[in-house]
């Protein structure tokens, strides 16, 4: 959806203020014809329907610290499956590798 460049230099930010938010917002909406918070709700829609309730919180950054690193180190793999099946019932296939 968004061009690869623009993602890019959007992971390589260390920090966001508000300012940075409503240009984030302007730019997405521009390139992909849609408003970052409608992305956001397609998102969270896509996932919750596959995902556990505390694995949500953790893609979408709500989850303690320590829910994250259990995550990471016993549920990472199961997470995934259940990422990638979560957009393919909206129609949207990933790679995975």
């Amino acid at each position: 959806m968004l061009p690869e460049m623009l993602w890019q230099q959007f992971r390589n930010l260390s920090a966001f203020n508000v300012s940075d938010i409503k240009a984030a917002d302007k730019n997405v909406s521009k390139a992909a014809g849609i408003k970052f918070s409608d992305i956001r709700k397609i998102f969270y829609h896509t996932i919750s329907v596959e995902m556990k309730k505390e694995q949500v919180n953790i893609l979408v950054g709500n989850a303690s610290q320590s829910a994250a690193m259990h995550c990471l180190l016993n549920e990472l793999d199961c997470m995934m499956e259940y990422y990638v099946r979560g957009w393919e019932r909206s129609g949207l296939v990933l790679p995975v590798t």
